[in-house]
């Protein structure tokens, strides 16, 4: 009895022992590795600052075609939203009121020059006379004056004339300039120009075009610095370039020049109107539009850029984060400035040695250490035997056992 009892301490004691044995590995805290991300130095390379405006697009020249004379619109010739050539015929208004008065405004004319050919002829005959002392001195004046007023009612006839001319011609309502037409505003057999000069339609001219855009105070003070400083041209004595793009397009694609700046400052926004004009062959861009303009300023030869995808941001602004030479990662504010190709230009907050994280942001925390790869490096490639070979091993292994 006494033997089980000491047989049964000596069990319950190898049994403690084992359990705290098995037990003490685990309370040994192991590390994780430092998380792995993708390094890459800044690139370094001459690049143009650019100073950018956002703009409207407007025709070089709009003309509204308006009714000059009062009548009944006759006729349309054109279709709406066409490109119509300068001196094309687009409207025409009733004639014949304005040709009837042509005809009368003639006839008048001519029995006016009537009777100035028949005054001129009495005072020829009268001056003949006179000089001879044939005919008293009041007579002569009387003739004379008789003849005057006939010349005065032959040019006043004429004018009426012109007059009437000039309504008759417009009733011929042609295109001062060549450009795309609007539709018809008012419709045939409508009175036009009834107290007013109605607008039957508008043309515009697309080819060119201007943008205008707003320039800040601080820029116009820039500008006009380089200009003074003579790092920059005066628009109004060499082409100073404009880049322009649309809504739906990648870039700058569309090329100009600087056309106007105001003279003065508005002093209610702080700003000046400036425009530019670009060519615009196939009409792609229209009045109206919305654009983004921009102009270089100035190039600075050892510019650092980083890829867009290394620029991250929180309540204190941009920012990117860099592996230091103990490999911990640091929070680098910096000013990131224009885009190059996807990469951005960094003015400011970085230098060309900085290792700057660009891949593994999310794993990567200031102060922590991480285990920088360079980016050009890639992952080495493992290769997995298939299931069948791995069998055929096995196979192979077991039979070279066999004796």
């Amino acid at each position: 009895m006494h033997v089980t009892k000491t047989i049964r301490a000596a069990v319950w004691a190898l049994g403690i022992a084992a359990v705290t044995a098995g037990c003490e590995p685990a309370n040994t805290y192991v590390p994780p590795p430092p998380p792995v991300v993708t390094v890459t130095l800044p690139v370094q390379r001459a690049v143009t600052s650019y100073v950018t405006f956002t703009g409207t697009t407007k025709a070089v020249q709009s003309v509204d075609l308006r009714a000059r004379v009062k009548g009944f619109l006759e006729s349309i010739n054109f279709t709406p939203a066409e490109d119509v050539e300068k001196g094309k015929l687009l409207f025409t208004i009733d004639p014949k009121p304005f040709q009837a008065k042509v005809d009368q405004a003639a006839a008048d004319l001519a029995n006016k020059e009537a009777q100035f050919a028949n005054a001129d002829s009495e005072y020829k005959r009268a001056n003949s006379l006179h000089q001879r002392k044939v005919i008293s001195e009041e007579e002569y004046i009387q003739k004379k004056s008789s003849r005057d007023a006939a010349k005065g009612a032959v040019d006043s006839a004429k004018a009426t004339l012109d007059s009437a001319q000039l309504d008759l011609g417009y009733c011929r309502i042609t295109a001062p300039i060549s450009g795309r037409i609007s539709r018809n505003l008012v419709d045939v057999q409508n009175l036009v120009g009834d107290g007013q000069a109605t607008v039957l339609a508008t043309i515009v001219q697309e080819d060119p075009i201007y943008t205008y855009f707003t320039v800040s105070e601080v820029d116009l003070l820039r500008f006009r610095s380089a200009v003074s400083g003579g790092t920059r041209g005066d628009f109004r004595k060499v082409k100073i370039p404009l880049e322009m793009g649309l809504a739906d397009e990648t870039g700058y694609p569309h090329e100009g020049r600087v056309d106007y700046a105001d003279p003065t400052v508005d002093p209610s926004t702080g700003t000046v109107i400036a425009r530019g004009i670009f060519d615009n062959p196939d009409k792609k861009i229209v009045p109206g539009l919305f654009v983004r303009i921009r102009t270089p300023f100035e190039e600075k030869k050892d510019s650092l850029l980083v890829p867009e995808r290394a620029l991250a941001s929180d309540q204190a602004g941009r920012y990117v984060l860099v592996v230091k030479a103990d490999d911990t990662v640091e929070r680098r504010g910096v000013k990131p400035g224009t885009v190059e190709d996807g990469l951005v230009v960094i003015e400011e907050g970085l230098k060309a040695d900085d290792r700057v994280i660009v891949d593994g942001l999310q794993k990567a925390l200031p102060g922590a250490k991480v285990n920088p790869k360079p980016i050009e490096e890639k992952p080495a490639k493992t290769s997995v035997e298939p299931p069948a070979e791995k069998a055929e091993t096995k196979a192979d292994t077991k039979n070279a056992q066999k004796p």
